[in-house]
């Protein structure tokens, strides 16, 4: 197993409850920006386009950028199930005398 590989399903149960609660207020606050999100990208995409058009929005490197397309039904790609736990990684590297 490569150290480049990602883990996609990370549990926190062995982990502390400093660690824990802070990756909760974390999750709460992404939650929070995501809603506010939507609803700026909902508002500037209404005051922005004409029917049949939609906006692409970019956020890279901190600043906004966005492109208006024409509306295919389309929504964006999502992310595939993870391959592998954490704990599966971990203990696949104890074993093979990596960690």
């Amino acid at each position: 197993m490569s150290d480049k590989t990602w883990m996609n399903d990370v549990s926190l149960d062995e982990y502390s409850m400093d660690v824990r609660n802070a990756y909760i207020a974390y999750k709460e606050a992404y939650h929070k920006a995501a809603q506010a999100r939507e609803s700026f990208e909902t508002l500037f995409s209404e005051a922005t386009v004409e029917q049949g058009e939609k906006v692409l929005f970019s956020y890279r490197f901190g600043k906004l950028s966005i492109k208006v397309v024409e509306d295919d039904g389309k929504s964006a790609r999502k992310a595939g199930k993870p391959k592998q736990s954490l704990a599966d990684y971990l203990r696949e590297r104890r074993e093979s005398g990596l960690a």
